[in-house]
């Protein structure tokens, strides 16, 4: 970087060594290999998951993009999966959800980490639809749905590691019937494990602020609708004495007449 600059970009450097270090109880370190890679390290079923960026031409121009792969213990018998990122880990199914860049758009797949299984679970764009994943849990990938070019109509929907699909809500928005500007979706799904959590809203102007929308909760059949109006689109839940509770910024307060600060 140059001596005056004010800014600095930290971003990972293309084929930049690194060492994979083990720590021992008693603080020895131990050197297992050198790779590339950067970002979060998963150690599964004794086998390293990690990214790495690779520089590619295309087209005249140059693009840096992430490459997941694995290796065992000693940084051997590589695997690559392409371009993409890790988006969940299941252990209990020994399953990874990778969210991959293909030619056929972003894909999700569920790759069985002790046999190698992978199946696909989901292809953004297919069939004319736009689908938006939100969230992983207990076998089932949640995300929107909604089609391309129509989007007034657009909702919750699963899908299994078995490929079933469910709906379970759906919502309609006078915005989305405009063939430009602002449209709103689901954003932000989270789970406590007995209700389902999303925003109701989207974003616009220049700066791509959030117009804001509704907190929504149901159950995981979509039944028991419940939803506070909010201007932002951060959230957190937890629980207290078997009771469940959301938590907003300051910022983001909602709007209601039970709301407490």
């Amino acid at each position: 970087f140059e001596e005056t600059a004010l800014w600095g970009n930290y971003d990972p450097v293309p084929e930049k060594k690194k060492e994979i270090v083990c720590i021992d109880e008693d603080g020895k370190e131990t050197a297992l290999f050198t790779d590339e890679g950067y970002g979060d390290i998963y150690l599964l079923d004794g086998r390293f998951y990690m990214t790495e960026i690779k520089t590619e031409k295309e087209d005249g121009a140059v693009y840096n993009r992430e490459r997941l792969y694995s290796v065992d213990m000693r940084g051997k018998n590589r695997i690559d999966y392409g371009n993409g990122s890790i988006f969940a880990i299941d252990k209990e199914r020994h399953v990874i959800i990778l969210k991959m860049a293909e030619d056929e758009g972003v894909r999700y797949y569920a790759l069985d980490y002790k046999t190698g299984e992978k199946k696909l679970m989901l292809t953004d764009g297919e069939d004319n639809y736009f689908y938006y994943v939100g969230m992983y849990q207990d076998g089932w990938l949640f995300y929107e749905k909604s089609k391309k070019y129509d989007a007034e109509v657009f909702g919750l929907w699963a899908v299994s590691l078995e490929g079933e699909q469910k709906k379970i809500i759906a919502f309609t928005s006078a915005f989305n019937q405009r063939p430009n500007g602002y449209r709103e979706g689901i954003l932000n799904i989270k789970s406590d494990g007995e209700r389902i959590y999303f925003i109701i809203g989207g974003y616009d102007g220049s700066a791509v602020v959030f117009q804001g929308g509704k907190l929504v909760s149901v159950k995981p059949d979509g039944t028991d609708y419940k939803a506070v109006e909010t201007p932002g689109d951060i959230y957190y839940i937890g629980h207290d004495n078997g009771k469940a509770f959301v938590y907003f910024p300051y910022f983001a307060m909602p709007v209601a007449d039970d709301v407490q600060e």
